[in-house]
């Protein structure tokens, strides 16, 4: 078991209370007396002051977390240049090296500004990222590489293969979803959700998502909405469902 450090506090009342002990077994009014009564009382005293120089340094850290907790909400950003970096920072951390660098995160970016959405949890005095979604409006020809298997992952993808703004996409592939505490989880679901459904209902070209299953909760979200594998007999990671099927499901 991990010993507990004494604070100044502990330690000045603890001399307090061993002077106090000498007080009482000196005798009234003897030198030993006098002086272990004077020590006593400086040490409580020290005690007293560390004490509440202690208190007055931790409540601002005590309010701080009670109010983080309470009073919070999230918000969308668009990513900045150092944004990058922690994303790709918390993605590996999850699914490893098959989450895109931050070089190529940011090219993708910067050809379509929409397919990264990062949400942040501001409280009252800070903000932290706490999740954002990946989805890639693909090309014809880059949907049907994956289905020919020569797209096996989706770090394979070229910025070709992405769609400009304004460019009618053949397919989705959802990159990644991630959220880093309960209700951001349920928050970035409910995004996607509804991204992905804005998209296949305004958009007829679009003829299927894809996505690669990065862990279990993954696969379990992806057999429920009956995406399938590309090939069981090939390496491809990535799964598909008809975006019509998407549809009707994420509408019920």
């Amino acid at each position: 078991m991990q010993k507990r450090s004494a604070t100044p506090a502990t330690t000045s009342g603890g001399l307090g209370v061993g002077f106090l002990g000498v007080v009482l077994a000196a005798t009234p009014g003897s030198t030993l007396y006098v002086v272990a009564l004077v020590a006593c009382l400086t040490s409580l005293t020290t005690a007293t002051a560390l004490l509440v120089l202690y208190l007055k340094s931790a409540l601002p850290t005590v309010v701080y977390k009670i109010t983080w907790r309470l009073d919070y909400h999230y918000v969308e950003h668009a990513p900045m240049h150092g944004d990058f970096e922690r994303v790709c920072r918390v993605g590996r951390d999850l699914i490893g090296e098959d989450h895109p660098d931050p070089e190529l995160l940011r090219d993708r970016v910067a050809r379509n500004g929409d397919v990264l959405l990062l949400v942040w949890r501001v409280g009252p005095i800070s903000e932290a990222l706490c999740g954002y979604t990946v989805v890639y409006p693909l090309t014809a020809a880059a949907s049907e590489a994956i289905r020919r298997r020569q797209i096996r992952k989706g770090t394979e993808i070229s910025l070709d293969g992405i769609c400009r703004p304004g460019e009618a996409p053949s397919a989705l592939y959802v990159g990644m979803v991630l959220g880093t505490n309960r209700g951001a989880k349920a928050y970035v679901k409910s995004r996607l959700r509804s991204d992905v459904l804005g998209l296949v209902t305004a958009c007829p070209s679009i003829q299927y998502v894809y996505a690669r299953p990065g862990t279990a909760a993954g696969r379990t979200l992806m057999i429920k909405f009956k995406f399938e594998p590309i090939a069981a007999a090939t390496n491809s990671e990535i799964w598909v469902v008809d975006a019509a099927s998407l549809r009707s499901a994420l509408e019920q």
